[in-house]
């Protein structure tokens, strides 16, 4: 039987912490089911920094069976992630890092769920690793922490012995990797059926939304961004755009990389695919309709292009998120939460960007 420890600390997400104690019962139930000699496979505990009650996401309060310095032994540390701010996963005290790291020395896995990764990775135990992360938090992810191999598009990596998962419930597909690894393909595909999961999905790319700053307090370059929103179905220039901002070609792409984190080619071509994201989502156009409208005439480009970014192709992707154009947002403007950065862009037209 694998012992797991499920670490709770205050402003965790409940779901998180709850839905995976709930998914460990519910393998031990299939893993009996399907093995009727068996034992179960998991028994699990709440730890706490200090072996008292924390109150979770939500304004719940979750007691814990132990506090840290009481577990001897533990074969995975389960770390829940936070909703909203990152800041109470870098207040966490040190003696909390000094343990995690102490369990993985002596063997246990530790996995970060969602953003549960930001207090993993402050263990510098993903340094040099291969992880993921919440996508939405993705850029922020690699400023403070630019050691990890991060690979935003996985829901899950498993790197010696250290785990991560993406957005939210992407911890299911970690859960569905780590049961078969100690039971069997069975059991998990049984258990994803219960959870109505699909255990084959790897990535989180046709669910990333791009965010496009416009916060950055330099005025030419945020003229540029409106332009180029505003003429995003035109064939546009290098110079064109710099000629808006009122600067050289050369000193345009300098400030506009420091001022949004993306080339003016590859944010334009970010623009275009999340307009034919939103034209998908709510329209019934043709993809190659869509193609002119987001500013490429060869539909064959575009249907390349939008499934190296999203994983998907068009049509998949409209199916998966069309909504009725009564119930959809047809506001495809700037916003500081639907418009950071994810994904790269591309060629456009042959003149330009």
């Amino acid at each position: 039987m694998l012992h797991v420890s499920l670490f709770a600390t205050d402003t965790i997400s409940l779901s998180l912490l709850s839905g995976f104690a709930d998914a460990l019962g519910i393998a031990n139930d299939v893993h009996q089911f399907t093995n009727p000699n068996a034992s179960p496979l998991f028994h699990h505990e709440i730890v706490t920094a200090t072996g008292k009650a924390v109150t979770c996401r939500g304004n719940m309060k979750i007691e814990a069976h132990q506090a840290i310095a009481d577990v001897a032994g533990t074969d995975l540390v389960v770390i829940p992630g936070f909703i909203g701010s990152m800041k109470p996963a870098f207040e966490i005290d040190e003696s909390v890092l000094k343990w995690l790291r102490a369990m993985h020395a002596k063997g246990a896995s530790l996995a970060g769920l969602c953003t549960g990764t930001f207090l993993l990775a402050r263990t510098g135990l993903l340094n040099g690793r291969v992880g993921t992360t919440n996508w939405l938090y993705a850029n922020q992810f690699q400023q403070v922490f630019p050691e990890v191999k991060l690979q935003t598009e996985r829901l899950f990596t498993a790197d010696g012995g250290v785990y991560c998962s993406g957005a939210t419930l992407a911890w299911v597909q970690l859960f569905l990797h780590l049961l078969e690894s100690v039971s069997s393909r069975l059991v998990a595909r049984r258990v994803g059926k219960i959870l109505l999961v699909d255990g084959d999905k790897v990535s989180q790319n046709p669910y990333i939304m791009e965010t496009f700053p416009i916060a950055h307090g330099d005025e030419p370059v945020l003229r540029s961004q409106k332009w180029m929103e505003a003429k995003v179905a035109e064939p546009l220039t290098m110079d064109d755009a710099a000629s808006v901002a009122g600067l050289s070609e050369r000193h345009f792409k300098r400030r506009f990389k420091k001022a949004t984190g993306d080339t003016p080619i590859k944010y334009l071509q970010k623009l275009r695919i999340e307009k034919a994201k939103l034209l998908l989502e709510t329209t019934r156009k043709s993809v190659s309709e869509i193609a002119w409208e987001v500013g490429y005439e060869d539909a064959n480009f575009l249907r390349k292009l939008f499934r190296r970014v999203t994983d998907i192709t068009p049509n998949a992707y409209r199916e998966k998120f069309f909504v009725s154009a009564s119930h959809a947002c047809s506001d495809f403007g700037h916003n500081e939460t639907r418009v950071t950065n994810t994904r790269e862009m591309g060629r456009v037209n042959k003149e330009g960007i």
